[in-house]
C-alpha cells in the first residue's frame, strides 16, 4: 500500500471516487462522495459520518495578511480567508443558499494536504461567489483560493473574482454554477501555467459558451500562477498580465466573417433583393442552407416569395416548396 499522508486526499474503494476520501490524523478516513467512514486500511467503522472534529468548522481564525504571498489583510477579510491558532489557512465555501458549509484547509508548505472540514456539497458555490451578484461585464475565475485573492487584489479589489478548490474540479463546479457564470458578458479563465492548469482550461472552454470566454495565454517567464506573478513582480505586472495577456477563445472550426474571402472561382454567388442584407450576409453562396424562422404571421412567406421572384428575374434555377 502506498504511503498516505495525514490531511491528504485519496481514492475511495467503496464508490470509486478518485479524490473524495479524506485522511485524518486519528486513523480514520471519510469519503464525501459516498459517506463511507473507514480506517486507513479500508476497514469500515461504525459511523455514517466523519468524526465530529472533522465536521465542525474552525471558529477561532482571523483574517490575517499572508505576508509571503503578498496578500493584504483587507483582501483576506473580504473573502473570509482565515488563519487559525494552529497556523492552518481556511478558505470558506458556501451552499447555493449562501450558507457557509465547509472550509478548505491549507497547511503551509504542504500542497498535498488540503482537506475540507465541515460538510462540502457537490453543487456548492465557487470560492468567493457569495460575494458577487449575477450579471456584470466580467467574471474572473482562478484555479485556487490564493490565486483568487491575488487576482482580486491586483485588479484593484473591484472586479468579481472567484476560484476553484483545484484544477480537477472544473466539470463538476462549472456545471453546478453555470447559470451564475453565464450571467456575465465576459468570462476570463486564469488557471495555472502547468499541465493540470492547461487541461483544466481546455475542459472549461468546452463547457462555456463560445464568444464570451477568454483565457490567460502568456505568463511572465518563470511564473506558474497568478500569485507567483504577484510575489515576483508585484501588483502592476499581475494586473497587466490579467488585462492584456488573455485571448478570446475561438474554436478552430469557427471562422470570423472578417476573415472570409470570397472569389469567383470558389463560389457561385447570387444576391438578395435588399442591399442591406447583401452587406450583412455577403450575398448567397452555393452550397449554403439558410433557415428563416419567426412567429406566425410575421412575413416569412412574403420574404421567401420575394427572394424566389428575384431569382427568377435573374434567370437562376430555383424551387420553392411551402
Amino acid at each position: 500500500m502506498s504511503e498516505i499522508r495525514i490531511g491528504s486526499k485519496t481514492s475511495c474503494d467503496s464508490c470509486g471516487s478518485s479524490d473524495a476520501r479524506h485522511i485524518y490524523p486519528d486513523n480514520k478516513s471519510f469519503c464525501f462522495s459516498c459517506n463511507t467512514a473507514s480506517n486507513w486500511d479500508g476497514v469500515k467503522v461504525d459511523t455514517s459520518k466523519p468524526p465530529l472534529e472533522h465536521t465542525q468548522m474552525v471558529t477561532d481564525g482571523e483574517p490575517l495578511p499572508i505576508v509571503d504571498r503578498k496578500i493584504t489583510q483587507d483582501t483576506c477579510k473580504k473573502y473570509g480567508y482565515l488563519v487559525d491558532s494552529k497556523g492552518r489557512h481556511l478558505a470558506p465555501f458556501f451552499s447555493q443558499e449562501k450558507r457557509m458549509i465547509c472550509q478548505h484547509v491549507r497547511y503551509v508548505g504542504n500542497k498535498k494536504a488540503m482537506p475540507f472540514i465541515g460538510e462540502p456539497e457537490s453543487d456548492m458555490m465557487m470560492f468567493g461567489q457569495q460575494l458577487f451578484a449575477k450579471g456584470g461585464n466580467k467574471l474572473y475565475i482562478c484555479e485556487g483560493e490564493v490565486d483568487t485573492l491575488s487576482a482580486y487584489q491586483a485588479l484593484g479589489s473591484t472586479w468579481p473574482v472567484v476560484g476553484l478548490a483545484g484544477a480537477n474540479r472544473v466539470d463538476k463546479v462549472f456545471k453546478a454554477n453555470l447559470d451564475f457564470i453565464q450571467s456575465f458578458k465576459e468570462v476570463v479563465l486564469l488557471f495555472d501555467n502547468d499541465e493540470a492548469g492547461r487541461n483544466a482550461t481546455e475542459e472549461a472552454l468546452n463547457i462555456l459558451p463560445y464568444g464570451k470566454t477568454k483565457y490567460l495565454v502568456e505568463f511572465p517567464e518563470g511564473c506558474k500562477d497568478i500569485n507567483d506573478i504577484l510575489v515576483k513582480h508585484g501588483g502592476k505586472l499581475t494586473r497587466d498580465t490579467i488585462m492584456f495577456k488573455c485571448e478570446k477563445h475561438e474554436p478552430e472550426s469557427i471562422v470570423d466573417m472578417e476573415s472570409v474571402v470570397l472569389t469567383d472561382d470558389t463560389y457561385s454567388v447570387s444576391l438578395y433583393p435588399w442591399d442591406t442584407m447583401n452587406r450583412k450576409l455577403l450575398g448567397r453562396r452555393s452550397g449554403e442552407i439558410t433557415m428563416w424562422t419567426s412567429g406566425s404571421g410575421m412575413g416569412k412567406s412574403t420574404i421567401l416569395r420575394s427572394i424566389y421572384s428575384y431569382l427568377n428575374n435573374q434567370r437562376q434555377k430555383s424551387c420553392m416548396i411551402m
